[in-house]
């Protein structure tokens, strides 16, 4: 027989690696109504016949594997279960010939937890059940001299591909809060306990309750568990996470004022204390530097802990570009943002957007820049403090993805010697470097984000 295979089967193998095959299908459902049941729940017995060459991998497919059998852009796929194999119906290959299996697949439940979108190394975005990150070798071997001051080797050993991960969160005011809960809910796959500080015991004695009384039923989905931490242990993690503040502006303070900066001399002298603190613990994991202002912090801690530069990341970009998309999806004007534009720079009075880096624009870049800037003075006006996207957006979501290895947006150290700044760019851990993205741009583009970092170097 001659078969047309037109159905993409894709699973991942023991190695990590996404393995595509295409296959003949047919419908094995045959005299069933597609449903069996009972007064309790109904469900789909739905049943696909796949017919597939017999190869390395295919041999190797078992019962019980899960596969998505549906539209290559479903939102939600329809999830099959290899129930029967019958590999010797057509196995030529005694004679050399090769042959072809026959797989039952029966209609399974999709799990949002475990059944994922992942890119494939042709480029192509695809849906893969059971997908497991792979695990990158740890303890990659450090070069014989360091070519420039941005080393992560200690760091990878203990971090990447890892999935039992510690993060500590240091002061739980209003962000600190919020980001915990972010990461509880969001880190489940990734961390194995959230260590909390701050220096009323009333406030950690409160978090520690709540956050773990939150979770799924029947130990459906395990979520990280959150200890209190004293000042000994504080630093016993992969990644500390400073939130620390002292100078929040009250609501008072509005018009176009850099609230961010206004905080920075009050809280310069506690990033300074904790880098120190850092550094005379051998801390070997990533400061995370959440509070404001994020990039002059990171310094202040880089000056005073004698931490390797790449150890130090600044998180407050990333709600930029979603405060930039959210103006960009309310106006036609800015809607090239969604798909084409990118975030620079400090979150602050020279934070830098462009609304495409294939088509820029600089007065619509300027303009949504503008919108993007003040966007926290118009939740304040409204008699709020704009805490809650900055720590997920910037703080949560932007450290897993950080601790993941994945593109995300956060501030990095460019310079050498000490002469140099923190400077927010989408950018990824990668092996035992720090990867930032780096393309030809516009002038006017390369212009702006060149007067950020210079006046963040300027800033003593």
């Amino acid at each position: 027989y001659m078969y047309l295979c037109t159905v993409p089967l894709r699973w991942q193998n023991s190695e990590g690696k996404i393995i595509e095959r295409y296959v003949y299908s047919e419908d094995f459902t045959k005299y069933s109504s597609g449903t069996t049941g009972n007064n309790t729940i109904t469900i789909g017995d739905n049943q696909y016949g796949l017919t597939l060459p017999i190869d390395s991998e295919t041999r190797k497919l078992a019962r019980d594997m899960r596969f998505p059998i549906d539209f290559e852009d479903a939102e939600k796929p329809d999830i099959y279960k290899l129930t029967n194999r019958k590999v010797n119906l057509n196995n030529n290959e005694y004679f050399g010939r090769g042959g072809t299996m026959i797989l039952t697949m029966s209609y399974d439940a999709f799990n949002a937890d475990e059944d994922k979108r992942v890119v494939m190394d042709n480029g192509k975005e695809v849906w893969v059940c059971n997908y497991t990150e792979v695990s990158i070798p740890t303890s990659p071997t450090p070069p014989s001299e360091p070519t420039t001051p941005d080393e992560t080797e200690d760091l990878y050993g203990t971090i990447y591909g890892s999935k039992n991960l510690k993060v500590n969160i240091m002061a739980m005011g209003d962000v600190g809060g919020s980001l915990l809960m972010g990461l509880k809910l969001l880190g489940g796959d990734l961390i194995d306990t959230i260590g909390i500080f701050d220096i009323d015991e009333n406030v950690t004695a409160r978090y520690e309750m709540e956050m773990n009384q939150i979770g799924w039923p029947f130990g459906r989905k395990k979520l990280p568990k959150v200890k209190i931490l004293s000042a000994d242990n504080l630093f016993d993690c992969h990644m500390l996470v400073f939130c620390a503040s002292r100078g929040v502006p009250p609501l008072s303070v509005s018009g176009d004022v850099d609230v961010r900066m206004a905080q920075f001399e009050a809280n310069r002298e506690i990033a300074a204390e904790y880098g120190r603190l850092a550094g005379a613990a051998g801390f070997k994991g990533i400061f995370a530097v959440v509070s404001d202002p994020v990039d002059p912090l990171c310094r202040e801690v880089l000056t005073a802990s004698g931490l390797k530069p790449g150890q130090i990341r600044g998180y407050g970009l990333g709600v930029m570009n979603k405060r930039a998309e959210y103006f960009a999806s309310q106006d036609k004007r800015f809607e090239s943002y969604l798909t084409e534009g990118r975030a620079y720079g400090p979150h602050g009075e020279d934070l830098v957007i462009a609304n495409s880096v294939t088509n820029y624009d600089n007065q619509l870049s300027l303009e949504l820049t503008k919108l993007t800037r003040t966007a926290n003075l118009q939740v304040r006006q409204l008699g709020f403090k704009p805490y809650m996207a900055p720590a997920i957006s910037s703080g949560a979501i932007s450290l897993i993805l950080t601790l993941q290895g994945e593109w995300n947006y956060s501030s990095i150290y460019f310079g050498m010697n000490g002469e140099g700044a923190f400077l927010g760019i989408k950018n990824r851990l990668k092996g035992d470097t720090v990867e930032f993205e780096d393309f030809p741009m516009p002038e006017e583009l390369y212009e702006r984000i060149r007067k950020a970092y210079r006046n963040l170097c300027l800033l003593k």
